[in-house]
């Protein structure tokens, strides 16, 4: 059905429609129904229903339900637009003016709220016929902003356009959304599950995310602006203009725009903890990062104060001084700016996103509205049955209790900046005389209306010209109130009929701060009472402001009519009388004011209001609060509160350092130093948790680099999986690239054990040791390092005296990939400070090391084999030979029976010991390789240049000193043995008639000789004394001793053997 809500007929129409629906009666009517989506409910889960009445019903059949929480939906677009919300805002879009946070209105109300407001109820507030014009002003609070809320800095207080701009990354998992801004309050304070702890690992994750988009986007905006300043320089020397795809305007707006996303996601994550204040004080900074770095950091030095100060009254008085202008149209131009007046200086827009911002934070606290309550009549209390009959009115002023839930709920609107719906709120509750009284601070103006009929534009008054007049009233009566005893809490608690809601109303709207500090209202929360003492302030400067205005208005009209709202001169000046110890107060005097106060003690001062205070008043309360925060934080880090100071801190300390490099650098002083102090205990806190470990690189990423190069290789050596061996390992290729081979190399090494722990290790400790390469095997100019690294493991196996750690050596080997030794030292690796010829020098002597292991492990598992072989092998031929009865045959056939019988010995012998000799000959020939290793096994010829490169040849040394002499004794026992072996299998020859030596001959391989071997074996003192290799310089002088008296005995054996 198409409605037209312009039409006052069809709003009666309606009207009587409703007075109808009181009759109907309807299934769901009386049964508790769980409350819309939007609509604040109060903390108790019963409290999350009500009884549904016929109108809500009707609204929800007609689904325009929805409709009536408006005012939620522009709390939701105001935190968008103020710091509290994805930055999905376009830059470019007109920003509607603002007015005065006393005299918010919102939009045109829908047919069906026109049609229950009382007649009496706006009378001064009739709603006009027609469309209104582009340039008129929409008071709603969801439009209210200031002009410089675009991103970017305005620190020259001109109002300079910003061209739209592109995030260069997209907004963390912890960004505020429109439709997320406003929800999270209201579920957190009805109790509903699922609230993190501040311990959670979901916490320090969302932490880490927001964090590392923060970096990302600062690095890709560095990256830019270098590559801007490169196309700069090549142009200056080409004598030509430089044309570059971004402006610095532009770059700065995209790095405020970063900061603010950053700022958002951290107030995001405070608020899903229920740390309502952490999440204030994020919302505080980014409301004064998108307004500027100076806004941020305020110079707040007696130079800058009295600057700002002669700024602000040059600009008041240039402003008052425009007297064809409106109250309405100077208030707007003084919130929200204009092109036609000069720039709003820039502590006036401070001033003003304070009050703002407060307002955002109290409106995630507002007392859920009541139910109306039923009238005398037995129907609801509601706008279209005005409560404004004698009986009813004498009810509600015997019983002013009945009035609190409804008072309470319109104070904290109001205080959230939502007058007008605090208005409707009391024209609901048939309180429309209420209503009436809130509503007189809007300025007197003209909204510009097109006649439909006509489509001429006409002028209809707005606003209220005797705003003076009920200023100077709403303060008497908030005094009155409080008059029935010397003091407001005996007024309150002894008069059963005061009010100290009616009061506090009364004495905010009327800007008396004096009443509103004494009032219990204010007085239960620091914060309340800033905002009380803050609006106060700003308050006085609009009336000020006015009052300036109508003198000019008052003499340029003395012989003429004079203008609205004129005559009320001596209001006026009573008012700004009584209002005068707020006039010029700053930022510093309002916080010193409210801890000075009596109530100050009862509210106590939370680190984080005071966190709140310092960047109210400026740069040097916020470096005193960095200082004195970070000296008071506890050794002990076992309690929840003491973790989350820490990490807000953490976070605090990052993004002021962080603005000391960028576009527009500022400088902090002695922020730096506390920044390292906090980020290495809040990684120490992190380290000390393996399940915070993956979140570790970004933080360590903000540490000096000495630091880091420190103590992050003491985290990673003890990962073990491989899964987070690699995601760290992504993470430092892409944070800390310079760093990555230098961090990877210590972390090794400290995975690699230590002599202390020789002996020590268990097979897991082992493999955890072996695997540990795997750091540097994941890119191929790291290999060089991995071959070093492996030698060193090596040379702790070799070096073990406790156990015998050669086959964990070799499941080393097999680990390595195959072309390790060719692949490595190709290329260079990134980032490392180590020359090129050094690099290369290294990787040349790992390269001959790994290869003298590879060979020495081969004859270990080639010796071992041989062994194994020899003790299986038997010395009889195995088969039996025919066992022949001779005694019949003749000589002839005997002869043929012993021959055959002598070759099948012969062939069984040459196949058994074939064997035993070709598996001895392979071992002796492999550990000969050892012993004749070109240069000397493990006898590298190079000069250490390190401390690295001492403790390596000291180790080659000792490495030698063992294994070539185990070598040499091997070789020794592979010759005697095997002899040994084959005397025992000889002299099974006399069991077929023959001698060893004419098995020997039979035999005809010189090796099956047990003398070859003797030989061999006493070959040794040939090969031990040649100089070329370098084995006698391995060799003890009890060592040597040892092996000539070996050498001697196998000597006598060879001599006894033939």
């Amino acid at each position: 059905m198409d409605i037209d809500e312009d039409d006052d007929v069809t709003a009666k129409a309606y009207a009587n429609i409703r007075a109808q629906l009181e009759q109907f009666t309807s299934p769901q009517l009386g049964k508790p129904v769980p409350v819309p989506q939007g609509r604040a409910s109060p903390a108790s889960p019963a409290a999350k229903f009500y009884q549904m009445d016929a109108m809500d019903w009707w609204s929800q059949e007609m689904k325009e339900g929805g409709e009536s929480s408006t005012g939620n939906r522009a709390a939701a677009a105001r935190i968008q637009d103020g710091g509290g919300g994805g930055m999905d805002v376009d830059d470019d879009s007109p920003l509607t003016p603002v007015k005065t946070p006393a005299t918010r209105r919102t939009g045109r109300t829908s047919l069906l709220e026109r049609a229950e407001t009382p007649v009496m109820s706006n009378s001064s507030q009739k709603e006009k016929r027609g469309a209104k014009q582009p340039f008129s002003l929409d008071l709603s609070s969801s439009s209210r902003q200031l002009v410089v809320e675009g991103y970017g800095d305005n620190d020259d207080d001109d109002d300079v356009p910003m061209a739209p701009v592109q995030t260069p990354f997209k907004p963390g998992a912890g960004a505020l959304t429109l439709q997320q801004r406003s929800s999270p309050f209201r579920s957190t304070l009805s109790g509903s599950p699922g609230v993190l702890t501040t311990s959670s690992y979901h916490v320090f994750k969302r932490h880490h995310d927001a964090l590392y988009n923060f970096v990302k986007a600062k690095r890709s905006l560095n990256h830019r602006m270098d590559l801007e300043q490169q196309a700069l320089a090549l142009a200056a020397q080409g004598g030509s203009t430089a044309i570059t795809t971004l402006s610095s305007s532009s770059l700065a707006s995209q790095e405020t725009r970063a900061e603010v996303d950053w700022l958002n996601s951290l107030a995001s994550i405070g608020f899903s903890t229920e740390d309502f204040e952490e999440g204030n004080c994020w919302i505080l900074l980014a409301r004064l990062r998108r307004l500027g770095q100076s806004a941020l950091i305020w110079d707040n030095d007696s130079v800058s104060a009295s600057q700002h100060t002669a700024a602000q009254t040059v600009y008041l008085q240039q402003l008052a001084s425009q007297i064809e202008k409106t109250p309405q149209e100077l208030i707007q131009e003084l919130t929200g700016g204009s092109k036609s007046t000069p720039s709003v200086p820039l502590a006036l827009k401070r001033k003003y996103q304070l009050l703002l911002w407060m307002e955002e934070c109290l409106d995630q606290v507002v007392v859920p509205a009541p139910k109306p309550v039923s009238s005398v009549f037995g129907k609801p209390n509601t706008a279209t049955i005005p409560d404004l009959m004698p009986e009813v009115s004498k009810t509600l002023q015997n019983n002013p209790k009945q009035d609190k839930p409804l008072l309470d709920a319109a104070l904290s609107l109001i205080m959230a900046g939502k007058i007008e719906d605090a208005l409707e709120l009391a024209r609901s509750h048939g309180q429309a005389w209420r209503a009436a009284s809130w509503s007189g601070g809007e300025p007197h103006g003209y909204d510009a209306v097109t006649d439909e009929e006509t489509k001429s534009i006409r002028l209809e008054t707005t606003g209220n010209p005797n705003r003076a007049l009920w200023k100077r009233q709403m303060w008497k009566a908030g005094r009155h109130l409080m008059a029935t005893s010397s003091s407001a809490t005996a007024t309150f608690s002894s008069n059963p009929n005061a009010s100290p809601e009616e009061a506090a109303i009364c004495s905010l709207l009327a800007n008396d701060t004096s009443a509103c500090l004494q009032n219990p209202c204010f007085q239960k929360s620091w914060f309340s009472s800033l905002y009380a003492l803050w609006f106060g302030v700003w308050g006085r400067m609009e009336d000020e402001l006015l009052h300036k205005h109508n003198d000019h208005r008052r003499t340029s009209s003395a012989d003429s009519l004079p203008y609205p709202g004129t005559q009320f001169a001596k209001h006026e000046t009573e008012q700004l009388l009584m209002t005068s110890g707020l006039v010029g107060m700053s930022e510093a005097q309002v916080v010193q004011q409210l801890q000075s106060s009596s109530s100050a003690q009862s509210w106590g001062f939370s680190k984080l209001q005071a966190c709140m205070a310092a960047f109210m008043v400026g740069k040097s309360a916020i470096l005193n609060y960095c200082q004195g925060e970070t000296a008071a934080l506890p050794a002990d880090l076992s309690t929840e509160t003491a973790v989350q100071n820490l990490r807000f801190l953490t976070h605090l300390l990052l993004y002021l350092d962080s603005l000391q490099v960028g576009i527009t650098p500022i400088t902090l002083h002695g922020i730096t130093a506390i920044k390292n102090q906090l980020v290495f205990k809040y990684v120490q806190y992190m380290a000390s948790r393996p399940d915070l470990w993956q979140l570790l690189t970004v933080y360590v990423n903000t540490m000096p680099e000495h630091r880091i190069l420190e103590f992050f290789p003491t985290v990673l050596a003890k990962m073990h999986d491989e899964g987070e061996r690699q995601h760290i390992l992504d993470q430092i290729q892409e944070l800390l690239p310079q760093l990555e081979i230098r961090l990877l190399r210590q972390v090794v090494r400290l995975s690699i054990r230590r002599p202390a722990t020789l002996g020590q290790n268990t097979s897991e400790e082992d493999e955890r040791e072996c695997h540990s390469i795997g750091w540097l095997l994941q890119s191929h100019g790291h290999l060089g390092d991995a071959l070093i690294c492996a030698n060193m493991l090596l040379r702790g196996f070799f070096l073990d005296h406790e156990d015998d750690k050669m086959e964990v050596a070799m499941l080393l080997v097999n680990y390595l990939p195959d072309t390790l030794v060719t692949d490595a030292g190709k290329s260079k690796p990134q980032g490392d400070t180590m020359p090129e010829e050094e690099y290369t020098r290294q990787v040349e002597n790992a390269v001959a090391e790994h290869k003298a292991f590879e060979e020495y492990l081969e004859a270990y598992q080639t010796f071992n084999k041989w062994k194994d072989m020899l003790a299986s092998a038997s010395t009889t031929t195995g088969a039996p030979l025919p066992d022949l009865n001779m005694a019949h045959l003749n000589p002839t056939d005997k002869s043929v029976a012993e021959q055959h019988r002598v070759k099948q010995f012969v062939r069984n012998k040459r196949e058994s010991c074939r064997v035993v000799v070709q598996a001895a000959e392979h071992a002796k020939n492999v550990l000969s390789r050892v012993l004749t290793y070109p240069g000397g096994w493990l006898a590298l010829d190079d000069q250490p240049n390190s401390p690295e490169d001492v403790k390596r040849q000291r180790e080659l040394e000792t490495i030698r000193s063992r294994y070539l002499v185990l070598a040499v004794q091997w070789y020794h026992s592979i010759c005697e043995e095997t002899a040994l072996w084959l005397t025992k299998s000889l002299d099974e020859s006399a069991s077929v008639g023959l001698t060893r030596k004419e098995t020997l001959n039979l035999l005809r391989n010189e090796d099956m000789s047990p003398n070859y071997w003797y030989q061999h074996a006493l070959d040794l003192a040939v090969l031990v004394a040649d100089d070329s290799h370098s084995i006698h310089e391995a060799f003890k002088p009890q060592d040597l001793q040892e092996l000539l008296s070996k050498l001697a005995e196998t000597a006598i054996s060879k001599l006894m053997n033939a």
